[in-house]
């Protein structure tokens, strides 16, 4: 019995901190932000120009306050062409914060300096505007190979997670299985 309790406790604090990860990776002190030369990286090619989001895997561009070069995901240069208008030109500097770590860095957050967030145009979100919806190339389209995409990969990160957990007990047949559906994956145990 105790040995399941351990191992209960042992998934459930892995859970928790799988999700939290990436919040202690972020620099949460604002930086000024004004970008400029972007350089739009899609599956076949480059271009200065923004092409539109399908195929586009990462953006570079150079921030005029501090010199430096950032990266921006699909998410983040939809934000950027809805705020501008696609004319990817802000009329003045905006508020932003980064990941941490080795240069370049990406952009996590943006925001006008007088506090308005800059949407995030996800794919994850479903409860964008006809107006955002327009910045997507194939917005239900991509959403549905997005997701998708996102479930074969929390499967094949639950099935690792499994695989390294389970073990038998010697005093009985114990196992583990993963389950996933629509609301949700985890971990079932069979006693």
């Amino acid at each position: 019995m105790y040995k399941k309790l351990l191992l209960t406790l042992l998934i459930v604090m892995a859970l928790l901190s799988s999700s939290t990860t990436f919040a202690v990776n972020e620099w949460d002190e604002e930086h000024e932000f004004y970008p400029v030369d972007f350089l739009f990286c899609y599956n076949d090619h480059n271009s200065t120009t923004y092409e539109g989001d399908r195929g586009l895997s990462i953006t570079y561009c150079n921030n005029t306050m501090d010199n430096k070069t950032y990266t921006l995901g699909a998410d983040e240069v939809r934000s950027i062409a809805y705020a501008t208008k696609k004319s990817f030109k802000f009329n003045e500097t905006i508020m932003m914060t980064h990941s941490a770590g080795k240069e370049p860095k990406s952009i996590l957050k943006m925001w006008y300096k007088n506090g308005t967030i800059i949407p995030e145009l996800s794919l994850d979100s479903n409860s964008l505007t006809n107006e955002q919806l327009s910045y997507f190339d194939d917005y239900y389209n991509q959403r549905k190979e997005y997701i998708e995409n996102r479930q074969y990969w929390q499967q094949s990160e639950l099935q690792d997670s499994l695989d390294d957990l389970s073990y038998k007990d010697s005093k009985s047949d114990s196992k583990y299985h993963a389950y996933y559906g629509t609301n949700g994956y985890g971990i079932m145990v069979d006693y």
